[in-house]
C-alpha cells in the first residue's frame, strides 16, 4: 500500500444495509432465512471460515508475499467462541465492512484465483495419473 493511513472501520456493522433492498424488512427476513437454510450442519460455518483462511494463505503464497503462511484455529470452551487467524492476503477496510453481507464473495475478484484454480486442477490431474 502507499503512504496513506489505513481507513478505520466503524463497528458494529449491519451487513444487511450493504445489499440493495436492505431497508425492506421482508427482504431482510427472506435473506437471513435463506442464509440459515443454506447451512446443513453446525460445522458448516467453521468449515467455510477455515476454507477462506486456506484460500487467503494460498493466495499469499501464489502472490509471492512474504512467509510464514500460517492458519491458527482457537476453540475457547470457557468463553464459548471460535477464532480463525491466518497470515493470508488480508482484507481492505471496504471488504471488511461488506464481508458479512449476503451474497458477497471476494473470490471472483482475487488476482491469483486463476493461478490457484490452475494449480489445483494440475495437482488433480497428476494425482489421477
Amino acid at each position: 500500500m502507499t503512504g496513506s493511513p489505513p481507513q478505520q472501520v466503524q463497528f458494529p456493522i449491519d451487513p444487511l444495509q450493504i445489499v440493495s433492498g436492505g431497508m425492506d424488512v421482508e427482504y431482510r427476513r427472506r435473506t437471513v432465512e435463506g442464509i440459515l437454510e443454506s447451512y446443513h450442519s453446525n460445522y458448516d460455518v467453521l468449515a467455510e471460515a477455515v476454507q477462506n483462511a486456506v484460500d487467503a494463505v494460498e493466495d499469499a503464497k501464489l502472490a509471492n508475499l512474504k512467509a510464514p503462511y500460517l492458519i491458527e484455529v482457537t476453540v475457547n470452551l470457557v468463553d464459548n467462541w471460535i477464532g480463525i487467524l491466518d497470515t493470508g492476503v488480508g482484507m481492505s477496510p471496504g471488504e471488511v465492512t461488506s464481508a458479512f453481507a449476503p451474497h458477497v464473495s471476494f473470490k471472483q475478484s482475487s488476482p491469483v484465483k486463476s493461478k490457484r484454480d490452475k494449480k489445483t486442477c494440475t495437482e488433480a490431474i497428476k494425482a489421477s495419473a
